[in-house]
């Protein structure tokens, strides 16, 4: 499989070259059939019972063909809680960016958090679901540059505009239609 079908097929052109970007060129594994509704359905269900925060709930991995163990990224969702974001903290190599409600990435993959309101999640008016997307990246795909913070947080931005619309978040939970690749102050 090519990168862009790869993961329900969530990576347009710019989100392929970066999956290809810091996974190589495919062929891929077939991974993540029907995962964007599965993913949706567990962020539904995890808002609705009432917690802070879910477990994750992976949306694929990234595995290409051929590659050993430990050679393949993976993508989570989550309802993180409201003590997840704001501490300002970031690990060597990471940066903060300007997507979403928070967004970081650094050598090891890219996180983007987001709040969705929409008429599929029960009283998300009064009380937006913080939706989480994480792009975790094995230790051998790890690289400390610029080029690779933005290809991890264009690939988890992608994945989580996907998970938006599949929610219905009420302008796509304010996620912008292409990544924001611009560093936070």
């Amino acid at each position: 499989m090519a990168a862009s079908e790869v993961c329900d097929g969530v990576f347009r052109a710019r989100a392929a070259a970066a999956v290809e970007r810091l996974m190589g060129v495919g062929p891929y594994g077939n991974t993540g059939r029907g995962a964007v509704e599965r993913v949706a359905d567990a962020l539904r269900d995890g808002y609705e019972s009432g917690r802070s925060w879910t477990r994750a709930t992976r949306l694929c991995s990234l595995e290409p063909k051929g590659t050993g163990i430990g050679e393949h990224a993976s993508l989570r969702f989550s309802i993180y809680a409201p003590g997840d974001i704001g501490t300002g903290g970031l690990a060597e190599g990471e940066r903060a960016y300007r997507m979403g409600t928070e967004a970081e990435a650094g050598p090891g993959g890219a996180r983007l958090y987001f709040e969705c309101v929409s008429h599929r999640l029960k009283g998300s008016s009064e009380r937006p679901a913080r939706v989480f997307g994480g792009l975790s990246l094995a230790s051998d795909l790890k690289e400390d540059s610029k080029e690779h913070r933005e290809a991890g947080l264009t690939v988890v931005h992608a994945a989580s505009l996907a998970v938006a619309e599949e929610l219905e978040c009420e302008d796509r939970g304010g996620l912008p239609e292409k990544p924001v690749l611009v560093e936070a102050d």
